[in-house]
């Protein structure tokens, strides 16, 4: 590609497996390269979801959950569950009780630690709400899993082969690993594994705005859609469609970014007013991720 990509690998600890490369390459366009092991973590909901729809899915972020979901939806069923539609589920809003130290809620650790816990999407429709959907927006992993949950069933089709299909294959990704649920599917809520540059793809994906060496992967709405700030988590971090999004500073003047991050220090980030992505990963699992590299990035790029 000739655009100016940068990979810069954290390694935290983590010791490379790879031959060693020069940290610095200078081919045509302006790149940056360390060294790392494979990398990755953040879920892929977000971009499964948008291929398949590309590619005919009937599945709009208006779709509902529990009628989509449940093949009898209850009579009594608690009528903001009854409201509740994917863009709920994309956006951190359906209000699901997700409290890591309650062991009836959705967190996703409590799940995996439960055996008695097989079917974490169900799992998670019977927990309670907390909030209205649209009311209020939480982190929490499994709401994209439930997400998840409904593109398998509408689809009708094994997630790791619809993504195999739709994503990596035309994008050329190798050895990455998708996480399972205990029921065998795709868990929708992170824990994947890819290679740096294989996820420095899904920034450039973006930028791209959904297009792929001329393929459509996902629509240019949807591209938009997922990396606009349509939630705000702060006044300075905001949340599209499983996408962080914020302002950082260039040249005098603001700048609009986009990013997945994962536990540990994953961040890979597209900032298309410059026509750039940026990546890192590393090991500081369980620690703040915070987004320093960015700012020390964008302070030589010309």
């Amino acid at each position: 590609m000739n655009r100016r990509q940068f990979n810069l690998t954290a390694l935290a600890g983590m010791v490379a497996t790879q031959a060693p490369v020069p940290a610095f390459a200078q081919l045509g366009a302006l790149k940056m390269m360390i060294p790392a092991n494979p990398g990755g973590g953040w879920d892929q909901t977000g971009r499964a979801l948008g291929a398949a729809m590309q590619a005919g899915v009937p599945l709009r972020v208006s779709t509902p959950v529990y009628q989509t979901l449940l093949d009898t939806v209850p009579a009594n069923l608690d009528p903001q569950k009854r409201a509740m539609t994917l863009e709920h589920l994309l956006t951190m809003t359906a209000g699901f009780n997700c409290d890591e130290d309650d062991p009836t809620s959705a967190d996703e650790d409590q799940m995996n630690n439960q055996d008695s816990i097989v079917d974490w999407v169900r799992h998670t429709l019977d927990v309670r709400l907390i909030s209205a959907p649209g009311e209020k927006i939480f982190y929490c992993s499994a709401e994209p899993n439930v997400a998840a949950g409904m593109l398998a069933r509408v689809a009708a089709e094994h997630l790791p082969e619809m993504f195999e299909r739709l994503i990596a294959r035309p994008m050329h990704m190798q050895g990455y690993h998708v996480g399972l649920t205990p029921l065998g599917e795709a868990y929708g809520g992170g824990g994947h594994r890819f290679r740096p540059r294989d996820f420095l793809k899904f920034a450039q994906l973006m930028v791209n705005e959904g297009r792929w060496e001329g393929k459509q992967i996902v629509s240019r709405e949807w591209a938009r859609q997922s990396t606009s700030p349509l939630r705000d988590f702060t006044p300075k971090l905001h949340w599209g469609y499983l996408w962080n999004a914020g302002d950082y500073q260039y040249q005098g003047r603001s700048v609009h970014a986009f990013w997945a991050g994962g536990n540990g220090g994953q961040v890979f980030m597209g900032i298309p007013e410059l026509d750039l992505v940026i990546g890192f990963t590393g090991g500081n699992y369980n620690d703040r991720v915070r987004y320093s590299v960015p700012d020390s990035v964008l302070s030589v790029v010309r």
